[in-house]
């Protein structure tokens, strides 16, 4: 086992889509950050120039009669409320929110389905994988050694995800702050489990339909939201039928991976854990029927 987990971990490590896809990841972050930063500044600016007319127009009518003043003065007020309503949070620059933004908007999830369905088949469709099937006791190690490397590659996104935005929030904000280190651990950490269920997931369906164009199709699917229809017609039958707070959402695991993000409470990260380890239990136990029976 030690050996085929050894094998993958170095046909990881040596594979170029590894890079290129961890690559193409890291510049979108740091482009999502850029972009976030541009839009704060556009909204700073227009809340400079409200703020500028209102001196303006207050200086224009200074010479008008106090009853004048004094509804100029009330207009001006209720603006400027209103414009301090509909600001978004300034102080909310911290590395771990951007982070998670990433992470729990499932950009670094499509990026981990893309890897998990190349490297899956890589050695299936290439027919090395029949070089080593006569080697191993079982095939189940086959699937293990996959499940290893699809780990490491997970927790390679997931910290170079946070790594990256350390750099990139530092550099587009002047306040930006890092956030709590419990805070980075448990929500890394969770998002971490919840990705790989994801992982594995698509490495069943990948292995199980053998078709990398499909496989991928259906990943982009779950991560982009295109699915979203069909779980909006789901929720409405089950309405119909009676069951009026049913939300598929709640056992999707990119619904999971959605929810857990900053403000989530342990009993939320508790289900989201469980629900992951389901998952990985039953793609596995799926794939591994399926693969002892195939003639690989």
């Amino acid at each position: 086992m030690f050996n085929a987990i050894r094998m993958d971990v170095y046909r990881l490590f040596k594979t170029k889509s590894t890079y290129i896809i961890l690559v193409i990841m890291l510049a979108m972050s740091v482009m999502g950050t850029g972009l976030m930063s541009v839009m704060t500044e556009m909204t700073g600016a227009e809340r400079q120039q409200v703020q500028t007319e209102q001196m303006s127009d207050n200086a224009d009518y200074a010479g008008e009669d106090d009853q004048f003043n004094e509804d100029t003065e009330g207009a001006q007020s209720q603006l400027s409320v209103s414009v301090s309503e509909i600001d978004p949070d300034e102080n909310d620059n911290s590395v771990l929110s951007f982070a998670m933004s990433d992470i729990s908007g499932l950009q670094a999830g499509l990026f981990i389905i893309i890897f998990t369905v190349l490297f899956s088949m890589a050695d299936i469709n290439s027919g090395f994988i029949k070089s080593i099937g006569g080697q191993v006791k079982g095939r189940g190690v086959l699937i293990v050694s996959k499940m290893a490397a699809i780990a490491i590659f997970t927790a390679i996104v997931i910290i170079a995800d946070f790594l990256t935005e350390l750099i990139a929030v530092n550099i587009f904000f002047d306040d930006a702050v890092v956030g709590s280190a419990s805070e980075i651990v448990r929500l890394l950490s969770s998002q971490f489990v919840l990705n790989f269920a994801l992982a594995i997931l698509m490495m069943a369906i990948a292995i199980i339909i053998k078709n990398n164009v499909v496989s991928m199709i259906i990943g982009v699917c779950m991560c982009t939201g295109i699915f979203e229809l069909i779980f909006m017609g789901i929720n409405y039958l089950m309405d119909k039928i009676g069951f009026s707070d049913f939300d598929i959402n709640n056992i999707l695991i990119t619904g999971k991976i959605q929810n857990v993000t900053i403000g989530a409470d342990a009993a939320d990260i508790g289900y989201a854990l469980l629900t992951a380890a389901i998952y990985i239990a039953v793609s596995v136990l799926a794939v591994y029927n399926v693969f002892k029976h195939r003639d690989i």
